[in-house]
């Protein structure tokens, strides 16, 4: 065949295109050894082992440098440490009966925590009482009987390690000693509608949710203000960015205020309704859970939604942010279960479809 025909011209050309692609190939693959690989967040401890008595968890409440859990359920308190996630004690609370125990509280310095405690052991005469515990040794400080809560929630806090306020659903504020249970302050006519309490433990005022008011109470001045009234009734709130600036939960909105001029900073809407919120001081971070299961988390810094994700079985009724920014809890009633996630992991790969995390069901055995 003579050097100079079509075909030995088409053969030398596709000679020349192979080995380009060749080269092209062994460049990319040089490339793709040479990088190093990028790292992948440690995968969640397993939970297989560890479980809430009950059928869901009510409150879970994290110890000031995060490697404790204290998590109720229907039946008694379970104390998790952190690293595991296995129940390495359990607090020994009379019967719960059936309401269990809505709302938990850790005192500042993480030395004692306070409980509602609801029984309903006739349905004409249900019962709520406050208690709290000392830890090392475990003792009962405090069991104060109060107005019957049902599941009301956000009505409990510390202003110091010795002193709690307790909004009550009537809309009775107190200031309590929390070892005698004496009434420091009491107000029946502040709060009508009530849905949130704050306690600011650096002035020692209250701020209170009230239907679409929030109100200012400074319980050592007996001092009542009303700060603003709102377009839909408080849910939910915080003190963040140094208690500069207040967070506003509502039905489907966030909304932040400096509290100097009480001026609107931002505001943002959402698709469904909030149905639990939790805070994590240092990085600025907002933590949303929907009844449609999604939880949104919001960098209150830039103002901008970060991270989204699904948590299984129905809405978010509970949410959590560890204080040492390691973990984000999410629980649902109608699923039964608590899911937990290592939160930088969920804020890298917030495009992800699903994120290192673990279901377990209440009622497992543990052992």
């Amino acid at each position: 065949m003579r050097k100079d025909s079509g075909l030995w011209k088409a053969l030398g050309c596709f000679g020349w295109v192979s080995a380009l692609l060749g080269w092209a190939a062994a460049i990319l693959l040089l490339r793709l050894i040479a990088t190093p690989k990028k790292e992948l967040p440690p995968p969640v401890p397993a939970l297989v082992q560890s479980g809430i008595r009950g059928w869901y968890l009510h409150d879970l409440v994290f110890s000031p440098d995060g490697k404790l859990a204290y998590g109720a359920g229907d039946g008694a308190i379970d104390v998790f440490e952190t690293e595991s996630w296995l129940r390495i004690k359990n607090l020994v609370i009379n019967d719960f009966g059936e309401w269990g125990v809505p709302e938990l509280e850790l005192s500042p310095g993480g030395k004692k925590i306070a409980l509602i405690y609801n029984r309903k052991e006739q349905e004409k005469n249900p019962e709520s009482f406050l208690l709290v515990y000392q830890f090392e040794p475990i003792a009962l400080l405090l069991e104060k009987e109060i107005p019957y809560h049902a599941q009301f929630s956000h009505g409990l806090g510390w202003l110091d390690e010795d002193r709690l306020a307790l909004l009550d659903p009537n809309g009775l504020i107190r200031v309590l000693k929390a070892g005698s249970g004496e009434a420091i302050y009491q107000n029946s006519e502040v709060c009508s509608n009530p849905s949130g309490l704050i306690c600011n433990q650096k002035d020692h005022s209250l701020l209170l949710g009230c239907g679409q008011k929030l109100i200012a109470v400074d319980p050592e001045h007996a001092n009542v203000r009303e700060l603003l009234r709102l377009a839909s009734p408080v849910r939910n709130l915080f003190l963040v960015q140094d208690g500069n600036f207040l967070a506003v939960i509502g039905q489907q909105e966030l909304q932040v205020y400096a509290l100097t001029d009480l001026r609107q900073v931002f505001q943002q809407g959402f698709e469904k309704e909030i149905t639990d919120a939790d805070y994590l001081p240092g990085q600025e971070l907002l933590a949303l859970g929907l009844a449609s299961g999604w939880v949104k988390i919001v960098d209150l810094k830039t103002q901008k939604e970060i991270a989204t994700h699904l948590l299984e079985g129905g809405p978010t009724d509970l949410i959590r942010l560890s204080p040492d920014g390691r973990w984000l809890v999410g629980s649902s009633k109608d699923y039964g279960g608590l899911s937990v996630w290592y939160l930088p992991a969920l804020l890298r790969h917030q495009e992800a479809e699903s994120i290192e995390s673990l279901p377990i069901q209440f009622g497992a055995t543990l052992q």
